[in-house]
């Protein structure tokens, strides 16, 4: 439970069933509750419509009204049952009442104003028989009576006037709180769940006009208010109406319905609950309607309620709606808030109604709320919660049903009934506590300090009030210099320190004010913080009966800067000097969408004396916004910052402020040269004004391409109406960093051409096929724009494989234009145009098997970069159509110089490669096989003569010898007789082996 609202479950009084033994189910013991108070006596009475209070066996549950004692001399919390309507019909002739089932006590209201206090209660179930034909009928039954005559010590007389009508009478009922007795009564046709209300009055019963529906439930729930001056007007609520639920306001004259609103959900219960009363204390009612079976999102039963206030123009209007559901920042359904609504009075006696919510079946058990009322109107946070498991025992549907608020215990404080009907049923009369108001003010001579060592004079002045308080009241005064540091920057002369406590007598209503005295150390290490003296006012002695407003402000907090240094006057005259530049030293060059930070540096130098209140003002222009600023930093107005200075700045010393500018989000940065305005500005010195320069570029690269979705489209010649379909995409590309603004492309395309008879033929139909869901695509085809559509500009050269082609600015073809609104395109936006080409005028016009091509041109264009355009053909060709080859394209000269010189370059190689593997020593035949006897005689030679280095080199030496005469010898052979056989060839060779 919150504490910002003085009901106290603590001071609780729990009330029970005196006769639940005798139930034999659930007697909803707490289904209705009122209280009443009177003298030195209170009493809460509560409806059990369920209970068995009849003494007759024969008679079940027939319902039962109680009254349990609040306060007095004794037996308080001592409940007993109260008899109603005990004369009944009986006896006369012809009728007999049934009074089991009757739920007796399922409506109750108590109206304690005036000098004759009434109480009221129902019996909607209430049903007679007509004993000559056995017929029955429920009509239900209201009956009310004075409230001294059910508070005096005699219960057994039957004192209640009573009233029956027909069709389920007394579903609800409550009485008018304002002058004249009344009571509102409503009823419901059993059959088809009609309703009507009726009001009762000392000199006449008045039924409004019928409004309601089958099944709506009108008069489900009723009450009355003030909305338009002085005359009474009642309420009637249908929460079934039209699914959603109606809530009427009938004038009380006219009988006419003034007001109407209907509920924003269907199966809601939107005007389950209607309450009214004035909580902003201008004398006009203000009316709640509750829907508790509301659902927020995915919370389900969370329930709602609306309020609504007259407005200037004599109107109700929705002014706050309060939720449920919602405790500890947690989401949970099923708690049916608004069940119960009660204009409970002034809690706090603040001088506003306050209103109470229910919600019983939240958090287990149930939970109440309490609204504050205020002059602007009902404060939607709630300024207390109470739940059943506050109350110590195990209650369940807390809060189904709240009283209005009676002072029970005679403090002067209203108190409050709440109703838990289920399980064994109970009733928790919650009392409120006193409410005290404190404040503190300090006061001193001195505005600042400038001298060490210097003594001023603190008025701390306390004042308290509240109703029923006592005149006179004990307070304590604390006083604390520099938040009660261990070594603070001053001492109070009366104790030495930088504590003091005082005891006040205070007076009700009045200041009570105490003086204190204040010295000012002389060795100060930190004066750049003012000096802090705080004051809290409080009780001297604690009264669980009472409790601090919310609102109240005991604390008080005293800050006096210290000017030192600056003579006696106090008035320091410093010199600033300012330097202000960019991170590169230089005025900057910004690209838009680059996101290049900008960083500005200013320096800030104090010459002569000290500078107090030190500030650098830094104004930005359209587009430009702080990045993350120093702490020491406010932004104002999204354009401004405000950085404060150490205080003081000492002279001959220097401060720096660093702060990044970022292009503002959302914001427009125009191309051009702009200002950052810096001015430095200290108590005493005069402003120092820097504007530092940024030039605004923009970087935009528009690329615009077109194609389609293949490169031929085929129709079927042999259909009466050969149309085909084509898609042209469009793709707008920006590859620079900054954004292209108001951007728009134009698409022109042929749509008709003229016939030799002077009219028309439609070729073609377009729609904009897909694209961005916030792209702004116009068509516009007429004849009147045909001279604007000239294509003349990109000069289309029609592809051979169409026979026939157009294009815009032919003569004699009619073009339609689409434009698109891209806006601002940062990166890349595609158009799709679909097209429908009508290839019947076109055959007709050149012949069966015709090719044909059509000339789409598309134009881009902002502000920030040239237009950029491009062209598309679609070229319509018939089924079974194969396109010609392209001629082979000439071999450019490069390709006979690059082959010719490959050419070269792979003979070299191949000569290179032969010449290294000796192709050019390669030598006669039967030369090898006699290099081949010398090798193996000389392998032989080498193997005798062992393997000692000087042999083998000698033997080398020899084998080369005779390699010499081997080949001389050769020689001479080939050349003087040529004719010889190979048997010749082999006696050389013989021969050279016996030389050797």
């Amino acid at each position: 439970m919150t504490a910002s609202f003085n009901l106290d479950a603590k001071l609780r009084i729990p009330l029970s069933n005196p006769q639940q033994d005798n139930d034999d189910r659930e007697s909803y013991f707490g289904y209705t509750v009122a209280l009443h108070s009177s003298g030195n006596s209170a009493w809460a009475f509560i409806g059990a419509p369920r209970a068995n209070g009849s003494s007759n066996p024969d008679v079940t549950e027939e319902g039962a009204l109680y009254r349990c004692r609040l306060w007095g001399n004794q037996n308080v919390g001592l409940c007993e049952r109260v008899p109603v309507g005990t004369k009944g019909i009986d006896g006369q002739q012809g009728y007999r009442e049934l009074k089991s089932f009757n739920w007796l006590g399922g409506s109750l209201d108590v109206s304690s104003d005036g000098p004759d206090p009434v109480i009221t209660t129902c019996s909607s179930r209430w049903r007679y028989e007509l004993t000559y034909d056995a017929r029955y009928f429920m009509n239900g039954a209201c009956y009310w009576t004075s409230l001294d005559d059910l508070t005096s010590p005699d219960l057994n007389s039957d004192t209640w006037r009573k009233v029956y009508s027909l069709l389920d009478y007394g579903t609800v009922a409550t009485l008018k709180p304002k002058d004249d007795f009344g009571i509102i009564e409503s009823r419901r046709r059993e059959v088809t769940r009609q309703g009507s209300s009726w009001v009762i009055t000392t000199s006449e019963v008045m039924e409004p006009l019928a409004q309601s529906q089958d099944y709506d439930y009108y008069g489900y729930s009723v009450t009355s208010g003030r909305f338009w001056g002085q005359h009474d007007s009642y309420v009637s609520s249908a929460p079934r109406a039209d699914l959603y639920g109606k809530v009427y306001v009938v004038g009380s004259e006219s009988g006419r319905v003034e007001w109407l609103t209907t509920g924003t959900q269907v199966g809601a219960g939107f005007g389950m609950v209607v309450a009214a009363g004035d909580v902003t204390g201008d004398g006009v009612d203000e009316l709640f309607v509750g829907a508790p079976l509301y659902v927020r999102s995915e919370v389900w039963e969370a329930g709602t309620v609306f309020a609504y206030t007259v407005e200037n123009f004599g109107e109700l209007s929705l002014s706050a709606r309060l939720e449920g559901g919602v405790r500890d920042w947690v989401e949970t359904g099923g708690g049916r808030f608004g069940s119960a609504l009660t204009v409970i009075g002034d809690l706090d006696r603040d001088g506003f109604n306050d209103l109470a919510v229910g919600a019983p079946y939240e958090d287990g058990g149930g939970v109440v709320y309490i609204y504050r009322g205020s002059e602007t109107g009902l404060v939607v946070a709630p300024s207390q919660t109470i739940s059943a498991s506050d109350m110590g025992s195990a209650l369940r549907g807390f809060g189904s049903a709240i009283s209005r608020g009676t002072d029970v215990d005679g403090n002067g404080y209203i108190d409050v009934a709440i109703g838990a009907h289920e399980g064994r049923g109970g009733v928790m009369v919650v009392r409120s506590r006193k409410v005290l108001h404190l404040h503190m003010h300090l006061e001193t001579d001195q505005n600042m300090l400038t001298e060490v060592g210097a003594v001023f004079t603190l008025d701390a002045c306390g004042r308290y009030w509240g109703h029923a308080l006592q005149d006179n009241l004990g307070l304590v005064y604390e006083g604390r210099i520099d938040g009660g540091q261990s070594f603070p920057r001053a001492t109070f002369l009366s104790t030495g320190s930088g504590q003091v406590k005082s005891e006040v007598t205070g007076k009700k209503g009045q200041q009570v004010c105490r003086n204190y005295q204040v010295k000012l150390k002389e060795n100060i290490a930190d004066f750049q913080t003012p000096l802090q003296v705080t004051f809290h006012c409080g009780r001297q002695v604690e009264d669980t009966g009472t409790m601090e407003a919310p609102d109240s402000t005991p604390s008080s907090t005293l800050r006096l800067p210290l000017v030192l240094g600056c003579g006696g006057d106090g008035v320091c005259s410093p010199s600033l000097e300012t330097n202000a530049f960019w991170s590169d030293g230089s005025d900057m060059t910004y690209t838009v969408g680059s996101g290049v930070p900008l960083k500005l540096i200013v320096r800030v130098k104090v010459r002569e004396e000290p500078a107090y209140l030190g500030r650098v003002r830094i104004v930005l222009p359209s587009g430009l916004a702080p990045s993350y600023p120093p702490y020491s930093c406010d932004v104002v107005g999204g354009s401004e910052l405000d950085c404060m200075l150490t205080s003081p700045l000492l002279p001959d010393s220097e401060e720096e402020v660093e702060v990044v500018l970022v292009e503002m989000a959302g914001g427009v940065l125009e191309e051009g040269e702009v200002e950052v305005e810096v001015r430095v500005e200290a108590t005493g010195a005069n402003t120092q004004i820097t504007y530092k320069k940024v030039r605004i570029v923009k970087d935009v690269h528009l690329i615009l391409r077109g194609y389609t979705e293949a490169d031929y489209v085929y129709y079927n010649p042999n259909l009466t109406t050969p149309d085909v379909t084509a898609k042209v995409t469009l793709q707008a590309e920006n590859r620079g960093v900054s954004p292209a603004t108001e951007t728009l492309l134009e698409a022109t395309f042929p749509i008709s051409f003229s016939t030799a008879e002077g009219g028309r033929e439609r070729i073609a139909e377009v729609e904009v096929a897909s694209g961005s869901d916030t792209l702004n695509c116009i068509y516009e085809s007429s004849g009147s724009i045909s001279d604007e559509l000239d294509d003349s500009h990109s000069n289309p050269t029609p592809p051979t494989e169409a026979a026939h082609s157009v294009w815009c600015g032919l003569e004699g073809v009619t073009c339609g234009r689409v434009k698109c609104h891209l806006g601002e395109v940062k990166q890349a936006t595609t158009v799709g145009l679909m097209f429908t080409y009508h290839m019947a005028p076109i055959i007709a016009r050149y012949g069966r098997n015709v090719t044909a091509g059509s000339h789409l041109t598309a134009v881009l264009t902002t502000p920030d970069a040239p237009e950029t355009w491009t062209g598309v053909w679609t070229i319509m060709v018939p089924l079974g159509y194969s396109p010609p080859l392209p001629p082979a394209p000439p071999v450019p000269a490069w390709v006979w110089v690059v082959g010719v010189g490959v050419g070269i370059l792979v003979l070299a190689g191949v000569v290179g490669g032969l010449w290294k593997i000796g192709f050019f020593k390669r030598r006669k035949p039967g030369m090898e096989e006699r290099e081949g006897d010398v090798e193996t005689n000389k392998t032989e030679e080498e193997q005798r003569n062992g393997e000692g280095e000087e042999e083998r080199e000698e033997e080398q030496q020899e084998t080369e010898e005779d390699e010499e005469r081997a080949e001389r010898e050769i020689l001479l052979l080939d050349g003087g007789n040529k004719d010889d056989d190979d048997d010749d060839d082999d006696d050389d060779g013989c021969e050279v082996k016996e030389e050797r």
